[in-house]
């Protein structure tokens, strides 16, 4: 079942992002609406409705600048605090799923269950021995996060229709406006954080989110050579992880911090291979503004042997002239979430 007319809220660590797309026929969409504004996104950790009520002014701000009239809205929640995991539970009665997939999550995560709203789906089945096990891709999203965001939609005067975590509005941007193999590695660059998706035939099957992001590469930059940390970031920009810029010495000082990055992605690697079996990704995906990083898709093409791609994704997406020129002002890039979630049809 189509859902209604409805546009779409990426509430990142620097700005809210919104979008309005029209699925057409054979699989073909048209951006209709994009825009964005600089908040302060904190807030919306702050306890009661008064930073709230201040987020809601700017999120309708940049839904009434991109001209967005319905009030409809899907709404994207970071992934730092959710729990997803794959789970494998033997085969049962389509009215027992649900007891049995909190049955295997209850002892998996760190917080009681009545205080997570639980969502699953299933990604396929196997034989081990005489009995029949099901793979579960589950997340779990605590209830004071999810109740933010619904009372956040409240204040602004919005009808939430549905709450979807970020790696599955990623991995429906880049199924949707790049060709992929079975398995995908996402590769999502935030400001404080980096998430790490795995997608099996469009469907995320594993989330992962790292606690260091492209700041930390700045911060590097301007403690190495004594810099403020506007100036570290243009220094940042300009030269990145690639070797061959400016003697190398800006993709020095990054290095150990993209080191870190690097371990985790091994580990994520291994981690599937040994969970769900085959041979793992076969492309990276790299999702994000930061990821716009020089050097940094040969750098984990160097690194794992696999092409890296830089997302784009509206690759596959019409618009009209003046929707264009201001997707370009605010650059396609770090609108992957965005678009992902505007691009939802069920």
């Amino acid at each position: 079942m189509n859902v209604p007319e409805f546009f779409s809220l990426d509430i990142g660590n620097h700005s809210i992002k919104v979008a309005q797309v029209k699925r057409e026929k054979n699989d073909t969409a048209k951006l209709l609406h994009v825009g964005a504004v600089n908040a302060d996104l904190g807030m919306l950790e702050a306890p009661g409705d008064d930073a709230l009520a201040k987020i809601a002014e700017q999120l309708k701000q940049a839904k009434d600048a991109a001209g967005i009239r319905t009030n409809n809205c899907v709404a994207a929640v970071p992934e730092t605090p959710i729990f997803s995991r794959l789970l494998s539970i033997p085969k049962v009665d389509n009215t027992e799923v649900e007891e049995a997939v909190h049955w295997e999550l209850k002892p998996l995560i760190p917080v009681p269950l009545e205080d997570v709203d639980v969502a699953f789906m299933e990604i396929g089945e196997a034989k081990k021995g005489e009995q029949t096990f099901v793979d579960m891709y589950v997340v779990a999203a605590p209830k004071v996060l999810t109740t933010r965001y619904k009372r956040l939609a409240q204040l602004a005067g919005l009808n939430l229709l549905a709450l979807e975590t970020e790696s599955l509005a990623n991995t429906r941007a880049v199924t949707f406006n790049h060709p992929t193999e079975k398995d995908i590695l996402i590769f999502d660059f935030g400001a404080f954080s980096t998430d790490l998706i795995i997608a099996r035939d469009g469907v995320p099957v594993f989330a992962q989110s790292i606690s260091t992001g492209s700041d930390a590469l700045t911060k590097a930059v301007a403690a190495d050579y004594g810099l403020g940390m506007q100036e570290a970031e243009k220094y940042k920009r300009a030269y990145g992880i690639d070797f061959k810029l400016g003697d190398g010495k800006v993709a020095k000082s990054i290095e150990p911090i993209m080191q870190i990055i690097i371990n985790e992605m091994s580990r994520t690697f291994t981690y599937f291979k040994e969970r769900v079996g085959e041979t793992g990704a076969n492309k990276i995906y790299l999702c994000g503004e930061a990821a716009k990083l020089p050097g940094l898709s040969d750098y984990f093409t160097q690194k794992f042997g696999l092409t890296s791609i830089l997302v784009d994704p509206v690759a596959r997406i019409t618009m009209d002239d003046t929707t264009r020129k201001e997707l370009e002002q605010l650059s396609p890039v770090g609108f992957s979430v965005a678009i992902g979630l505007a691009l939802k049809d069920a």
